[in-house]
């Protein structure tokens, strides 16, 4: 686990390699700085296929953030920028990883095993087809409200169920044009499962999820023959995930996922933005009359960049414009600055709040709640509320 490198050479260990460490762990490992062994942790820094594998304490994950790191949880940090990753690696140092055990009291090779074991990504079992049936098709077949009184699915996420029950929110679903996936295979549901609840988890946003591990128990029980459908409701306060045996039509799985928000924004990246990724916070949008020399027009995602304001992002052109109410204008569109996207910037979604201050909020025509192209736009309502439509 990291270097194999020793500096300087252990004079109590000779001869065992070393281990990369941050220089506050090697600090308080030789007693010459204040600091609590229990504060030490393995991490990862990764960059593409790079990977590297210090110890480091609290102190340092906010440093390894200044210099351009994304967090995912508390244990990897994520880098998009080669020279920013390098200036990371500064920050570490080799010691001797029989003085890290003794400081520890647990075996550094132990330590880095479990660590790995924890965010290995495993290969899906197969490669598992799936095949489209309309919504239509489970309208009438399904007994939601059964699965409210059994104890093999998790509270919380009944809980969830009810009141989605209650709001009408499943009838609203039901009624609706579209299409659900049908998975030919138990495992490999069980496989994806297990990414979902920290689905694109940053230091800025966590998420609050319930019923993956019955989830995963129920549909290990199941024959491998079952072909199980994918249903993904969004309630009032929860992304909610049905998943129904198609044999028989009973809920197999209930869970839920809800995105919360801490205090600071979730800083984005060119990555992010061009994803479909759902669980950021609602994007308000602008139209803009024409976008650049394509001599088209574009919804514009309003986006906020540090240091320089509000932006409307246009993701099918991958422009950027400050010039906010003029793009809207057919009379100032050709006066419009353009720019592409720097993605050394960090990027959040502008909040309403911000956008009344920046008073582009008269130009708004809607809002979604991620980014795709195909997501839905919902109509602002006064108070800043969106109204969903069915």
């Amino acid at each position: 686990m990291g270097s194999r490198r020793l500096y300087p050479a252990c004079l109590k260990h000779p001869g065992n390699g070393g281990v990369s460490v941050s220089k506050r762990v090697r600090n308080i490992v030789c007693g010459s700085s204040a600091g609590h062994v229990m504060d030490i942790r393995p991490i990862k820094l990764s960059r593409e296929e790079f990977e590297f594998f210090p110890f480091a304490t609290e102190a340092d994950l906010a440093d390894l953030h200044q210099l351009g790191g994304t967090w995912d949880g508390d244990e990897i940090c994520k880098f998009i920028e080669k020279i920013k990753l390098r200036r990371a690696r500064e920050l570490f140092i080799g010691i001797c990883p029989m003085c890290l055990e003794d400081a520890l009291s647990i075996n550094v090779q132990k330590l880095a095993k479990e660590f790995n074991q924890r965010h290995a990504i495993v290969p899906p079992p197969e490669t598992s087809t799936a095949t489209m049936l309309e919504i239509s098709e489970i309208a009438g077949q399904v007994d939601f409200s059964a699965a409210l009184k059994r104890n093999d699915l998790a509270n919380p996420a009944l809980d969830i169920l009810a009141l989605a029950i209650r709001e009408g929110d499943i009838d609203r679903f039901l009624r609706r044009d579209g299409n659900l996936n049908k998975y030919n295979s138990p495992t490999w549901i069980i496989w994806a499962l297990q990414f979902l609840p920290n689905y694109q988890k940053t230091t800025s946003q966590c998420h609050e999820s319930y019923g993956f591990d019955e989830a995963q128990a129920m549909l290990s029980h199941l024959n491998e023959s079952e072909e199980i459908i994918w249903v993904a409701i969004q309630t009032s306060t929860h992304l909610l995930i049905l998943l129904i045996a198609a044999s028989s039509y009973d809920i197999v799985g209930c869970m839920a996922v809800k995105s919360v928000v801490k205090e600071r924004p979730i800083f984005l990246t060119r990555k992010d933005l061009l994803s479909d990724e759902q669980f950021w916070p609602s994007f308000y949008l602008v139209q803009a009359t024409t976008v650049a020399s394509h001599n088209q027009p574009d919804h514009l995602y309003l986006i906020k960049a540090e240091g320089v304001g509000i932006i409307g992002y246009s993701k099918k052109f991958d422009l950027c414009t400050t010039d906010i109410a003029e793009a809207t204008t057919a009379e100032a569109a050709q006066h419009v600055q353009w720019f592409g996207f720097d993605h050394r910037w960090r990027w959040f979604a502008a909040t309403l709040k911000e956008i009344r201050e920046a008073k582009l909020d008269k130009y708004l025509v809607g809002s979604k709640k991620h980014i795709s192209m195909d997501a839905p736009i919902e109509p602002v309502m006064q108070d800043g509320e969106t109204q969903k439509t069915d």
